[in-house]
């Protein structure tokens, strides 16, 4: 299912239109409509939507095979532990291919 189709399912059960929507969140025009025609919504967009549902909203990445789960970043908790990963991990020096 897409994102758009999530979407449209919550404004369902919130009894709330795209218009409305658009306007919550200072869209101007038939912006909203666009996007979701399309699906084409960042990251940055399904959290600011989310958020204006009264939703949360976690894209988060599962591994199939080990069931391992990647979160998002986020400056409280991610940034400055993947800094150090990829630093102590990969050498400036080393061809990674």
């Amino acid at each position: 299912m897409g994102m758009a189709i999530k979407i449209r399912t919550i404004l369902l059960e919130r009894n709330m239109t795209i218009k409305e929507l658009s306007e919550k969140l200072n869209y101007k025009g038939s912006n909203l409509y666009s996007k979701l025609n399309r699906d084409d919504l960042s990251e940055k967009d399904l959290k600011k939507i989310a958020d204006a549902l009264d939703c949360d909203y976690d894209g988060i990445f599962t591994f199939r095979d080990t069931g391992k789960k990647i979160w998002p970043l986020t400056p409280d908790i991610g940034y400055n532990h993947l800094y150090k990963y990829v630093h102590k991990t990969f050498s400036p020096f080393k061809i990674y291919f």
